[in-house]
């Protein structure tokens, strides 16, 4: 059997976008702090494999007669290559773990062996290559185009251009970036996507391009005013941000691998009391790869809860360090053994990618790593939240995968899976989160404890973030089961801040809080812990293998019977976790005895400020699986007659079931796991009834009936009922896709939508959404004044705080042109000054542009800002020499409009 183990499921932020590989490491200057040198252990190297090589490219040389063959061989010192049936192999040396060997036209389509050696005659496996012309992903790829953070000036000699730029790591050659003109500068980012370009003071006001190159191809240019920037734009272009491990995150393992996105080329320290200066206090540090992504693992932790610091130092002085946190809690081992299982897996889709793999989603709570079986096919892979994403070979189509979750030595029961398409369910409609308390105090700061729900097949878990009068101050990635504990400086006590559930870029009603401590947590109130099955007094089937209920998401069940018989031992019989939809499922560790129990359920919240609740329960489980005292009871099967299967309903409508079953008999529908059973009795006629009010899901009924407290017959599956659509699609009449609108102007938006519904409006991250409801008609508007950015809303519309139908995204509107020309009113041209006065420049310009104002080579640039109106100044002491001014405007380094030159000024005689 061939077994596969896989890393960390959860990748970061950038690496999700760009599509990452493994990333290398690199340095750049100007630096703010050192790089971590790395240690490598040497009884480890001295033992372990080579890693195999990788051919980069096969080429024609220009003889015709030969090719390259060009490879990566890292930690290699030489390779062997042998050409089955050949004549070109050979050993080659390894240089900076690339190798290039010349091979013959001859040996053109057939295959040649290629592995890898160290002087210590350690080896790598072998590498097969069929000959023949050929480029490796990504060899034959140009850069992205560079993207420019900031001009920097650090002395009165040079300006630098600092950047990233975005390519595939791990290639054979490097990627260089170059300014263009006289005196180029350039600098290789391949191993981690920062570049610095320094150019001397002399070409200060310049306008230049910035282009990388891999090989011949080169990229878009970036153009550039050479005129030192207010600021480094690198941390709104890539945020720091944790993927892993999110808020709330129970991880089994000792230790914590930390993962997320930030500035190519930053260093990563990740602390535990914020003061990275101290060895005692850093978990673990790294650096950002040159696609924006950075993971590290902690040493060994011990087991409780944790509240970890991540700051991120960016390669450029120019760049404000940023910083985020992150709680998880870490699980004994010896609790593990001793009471949790992870729970049987749920399937959330089979799903087919774009190179034709299977990939397999399952959800297995409790579990920290996963398992799948295919035939002779075994593979296990990590997972956060219990969410584990397999992917499979295509030829694996139409066969049965088993998938089992996992902890320590713990196995869950195990979920058969045809490797069949399953679309991925749609996702919960985002609903406002609901806060149950405030702990802390106005010295050391706060923390909002709340839950919000989503649907526990759900396999992309909903954020929670924290904003200030529209401003992000923090927030948790996910929620563990809905539940979330956010911390919040104190500086915002008595503040109003607003709490808004998050999935891409939706977002939820907001809850609004001031920020004063309370007296306790209110979520037992809301959701009281409750059995549903089985029901108080309840005679039930000896094989039962599941008891549910409901309680806080986000808490722990554990249940416990007071019962002991010479079959079972009084004791614990299972836990689980309550999960967002404030559902508990717990699967027993052991068949139950017959007799009379009295269980306990006992509830642990996800706070530690909320106490443990308790629930009771009484039942008697039959001395047989029928439920009867000896099996054989006069009964006739269920039928249902009413509602057919596939019907519809008006949401919010009371649905009558009918049917036929045992004269006498005890009728249970259940319609889903958290709902209370619907009962009744079979009349003589064996003819039943029963109603409920129904809501907003697809409900399919499962019916159960008994006689005497025990259940006869086999349950009946079906009908499975929807609600009837009533959600008119959303759209924009107002203002136009492409429009553009007057910067400081009122612009609204107007449109339809379902009547009735509210509609929030979104125009990018930090803005609060404008709300509106949505008439009898269904038509709706909304206003807001627009700065000078571009736009693109994203519309939803929700209805009892909870969203129906998609959301709509559009239009995209942008501000018009309001680029103003440079003037220059003082001096005029052709004027005199006194030599060794100090003489003023004024103009206009675009309101709110950098100006830079040249007055020759050598010197260095006046610059000052356009205010509001437009209108500029700068000073300067001049000399014995005849200046002719040069200004530019630019925003943000780009420049807005062409140099302007004028006027000519002399020293008087």
């Amino acid at each position: 059997m061939s077994k596969i183990i896989t890393g960390l499921a959860t990748a970061g932020l950038a690496t999700l976008v760009l599509g990452a590989t493994t990333p290398l490491s690199a340095a750049a200057v100007p630096a703010n702090g050192d790089r971590a040198a790395a240690a490598v252990d040497a009884e480890d190297r001295a033992t372990a494999s080579l890693p195999t090589p990788q051919v980069a490219f096969i080429q024609a040389e220009e003889s015709g007669s030969r090719l390259t063959l060009g490879g990566l061989a890292p930690d290699a010192d030489f390779v062997r290559i042998d050409v089955a049936n050949g004549i070109s192999g050979g050993t080659v040396g390894v240089w900076n773990g690339r190798f290039t060997h010349s091979i013959s036209a001859q040996d053109v389509g057939k295959t040649a062996t290629i592995r890898a050696y160290d002087y210590s005659s350690r080896s790598s496996s072998a590498a097969e290559v069929a000959l023949g012309p050929m480029s490796a992903e990504g060899e034959d790829e140009a850069p992205g185009t560079p993207v420019i953070h900031a001009v920097s000036q650090y002395d009165d000699d040079h300006l630098v251009i600092e950047g990233t730029i975005t390519h595939r790591p791990g290639l054979f050659h490097k990627t260089v970036v170059w300014a263009e003109g006289s005196g180029m500068s350039f600098d290789f980012p391949s191993e981690n996507g920062a570049f610095s370009l320094t150019l001397p003071i002399a070409r200060a006001g310049e306008v230049i391009d910035v282009t990388g190159s891999y090989g011949s191809h080169a990229s878009e240019a970036a153009q550039v005013a050479l005129v030192p920037t207010q600021r480094n734009t690198a941390s709104e272009v890539h945020p720091l941000e944790v993927a892993s491990p999110t808020a709330g995150d129970l991880l089994a393992a000792p230790e914590a691998t930390f993962a997320g996105s930030g500035i190519p080329n930053s260093q990563i320290v990740v602390t535990r009391d914020e003061k990275t200066n101290r060895t005692s206090s850093t978990l673990c540090e790294t650096r950002v790869s040159s696609l924006g992504d950075w993971s590290c693992t902690s040493p060994a932790l011990p087991a409780g809860s944790h509240d970890t610091v991540i700051t991120e130092t960016p390669t450029w002085a120019s760049a404000a360090k940023q910083e985020t946190r992150t709680a998880f809690s870490i699980v004994d081992d010896a609790d593990d053994d001793a009471g949790w299982t992870p729970s049987q897996p749920m399937l959330s889709s089979v799903t087919e990618n774009a190179s034709g793999r299977i990939v397999v989603r399952v959800i297995a709570n409790r579990a920290t790593t996963a398992e799948i079986v295919v035939g002779d096919h075994e593979e296990t892979v990590r997972g956060s939240n219990g969410r584990f994403a397999f992917e499979l070979d295509g030829s694996l189509a139409g066969a049965t995968a088993t998938v089992t979750g996992l902890l320590a030595e713990n196995r869950g029961r195990s979920l058969e899976i045809p490797l069949t398409p399953v679309a991925a369910p749609d996702p919960s409609p985002l609903a406002a989160p609901r806060i149950h308390g405030i702990v802390g105090d106005a010295q050391n700061g706060f923390s909002i404890a709340g839950t919000t729900s989503y649907f526990a097949t759900e396999f992309d878990v909903p954020g929670v973030i924290v904003q200030h009068e529209g401003r992000f101050i923090g927030g948790a990635d996910t929620t563990w089961n809905g539940a979330f504990m956010i911390p919040v400086d104190a500086k915002y006590a008595g503040e109003e801040l607003d709490v808004i559930t998050v999935r891409d870029l939706a977002m939820s009603d907001r809850t609004t809080v001031v920020v004063e401590p309370t007296e306790g947590l209110d979520a037992s109130d809301i959701f009281p812990i409750d059995v549903t099955s089985p029901a108080e007094g309840e005679t039930i089937p000896a094989d039962t293998e599941v008891f549910t209920g409901t309680g806080i998401p986000g808490s722990t069940v554990a249940i416990s019977s007071t019962t002991e018989t010479s079959e079972t031992l009084a004791g614990e019989l299972g836990k689980a976790d309550v999960l967002a939809d404030g559902s508990w499922r717990v699967e027993l560790d052991a068949p139950l005895s017959a007799g009379d129990h009295e269980m306990t359920v006992t509830e642990t919240p996800f706070w530690e400020e909320a106490a443990p609740a308790v629930s009771t329960r009484s039942f008697t489980v039959a001395a047989d699986s029928e439920g009867g005292d000896d099996g054989e009871v006069a009964e006739k099967p269920i039928t249902v007659t009413a509602p057919v299967d596939g019907s519809t309903f008006a949401a919010g409508s009371v649905v009558t079931y009918t049917g036929t079953a045992t004269p006498g008999a005890d009728i249970a529908v259940r319609l889903g796991y958290g709902l209370a059973p619907v009962t009744g009795t079979a009349n003589a006629s064996g003819e039943w009834t029963v109603s409920r009010w129904l809501g907003n899901a697809p409900y399919t009924a499962t019916i159960t009936q008994s006689k005497d407290g025990k259940q006869i017959g086999e349950r009946h599956t079906g009908p499975t009922i929807t609600p009837a659509a009533t959600t008119a699609p959303i759209v924009v009449t107002a203002p136009a896709d492409g429009s553009t609108f007057a910067a400081g102007s009122v612009v609204t938006y107007t449109g339809t939508a379902t009547p009735e519904a509210t509609v929030s409006v979104r125009l990018g991250y930090g803005l609060a959404p404008l709300v509106a409801e949505a008439d009898e008609n269904g038509n709706w508007s909304v206003s807001r004044w627009l700065g000078n950015a571009p736009y693109t809303a994203t519309i939803t519309q929700s209805k009892d705080g909870k969203q129906i139908g998609d959301r709509h995204t559009g239009p995209t509107i942008t501000p018009a042109a309001t680029t103003a020309p440079v003037v220059v009113t003082a001096p005029v041209d052709g004027s005199t000054f006194a030599a060794g006065s100090v003489v003023t420049f004024t103009g206009t310009a675009t309101p709110g542009a950098d100006i830079a104002v040249h007055l020759g080579y050598g010197l260095a640039p006046l610059l000052a800002e356009a205010d509001e109106n437009g209108n500029w100044s700068v000073s300067r002491w001049l000399g014995n020499a005849p200046y002719t001014v040069k200004v530019i405007q630019s925003k943000n380094g780009t420049p807005l409009t062409a140099t302007h030159t004028g006027p000519t000024i002399t020293p008087a005689r």
